[in-house]
């Protein structure tokens, strides 16, 4: 838990964090969205915090590996699936 004077934003709270864990977290958050009660808000870093905000740093998600498997194709097959 954070505690934040009154009126503090996203960006703050953002600041704080960087600076209480280091450049490590800073770099996975300069590179994630950072939401509030479970929704990404509309004032972006700008947006002011009240006390019970819930906020979410949340990195990019990539998923799978070693490739994609085409639209229509079964994965490990040379051709569509047998469903086309």
């Amino acid at each position: 838990m954070v505690t934040l004077a009154p009126g503090a934003t996203l960006a703050g709270l953002a600041a704080e964090l960087d600076h209480r864990y280091g450049p490590g977290f800073a770099a996975v958050r300069g590179t994630a969205r950072m939401w509030v009660n479970g929704d990404e808000p509309a004032l972006g870093p700008e947006t002011v915090l009240v006390a019970d905000d819930e906020v979410a740093v949340l990195p990019p998600v990539s998923g799978g590996s070693g490739g994609s498997t085409p639209v229509g194709q079964s994965p490990g097959s040379d051709g569509p699936s047998a469903r086309d």
